[in-house]
């Protein structure tokens, strides 16, 4: 009786062996068909990842590009300012040289002015000076 017994707890263990090897055998067929997927999905992001860093290439290259042509525009921009400057500052100059002579003579005022023709012919020479130099 003993005998049967443990044939008895035997063929249960061995059973329920059998049935998880059984179980086994499945999920490792599922992760080796899986694996392939898996493979085929690292390829797919290596390719993903490689046209990315290729674009922030590009696009470095382009800011780059962007930015010496800014520089560039801000540099004649900037001369063009104080060409202006110095050219509003001689107008400012004028016309402060008109009104002193014609508040300094009143009732003379046509004997003493200077001609507004000779001031535009003979400029100033200081202000002449420096609107060359900014060129």
């Amino acid at each position: 009786m003993n005998q049967l017994i443990i044939d008895g707890v035997l063929l249960l263990l061995l059973s329920v062996a059998i049935g998880s090897f059984f179980v086994l055998n499945r999920r490792i067929s599922a992760l080796r068909s899986a694996q392939s997927e898996m493979a085929s999905l690292i390829g797919k992001l290596t390719r993903a990842t490689e046209q990315a860093q290729n674009s922030i290439f590009a696009l470095k290259a382009a800011a780059a590009e962007a930015e010496d042509g800014l520089k560039s525009s801000i540099a004649g921009a900037k001369s063009l300012s104080d060409e202006l400057a110095m050219i509003t500052e001689a107008g400012d100059n004028l016309a402060n040289r008109l009104e002193q002579q014609f508040s300094e003579r009143p009732g003379k005022a046509s004997g003493s002015i200077i001609p507004l023709k000779r001031m535009v012919e003979e400029p100033d020479p200081e202000i002449f000076g420096a609107i060359k130099n900014a060129r």
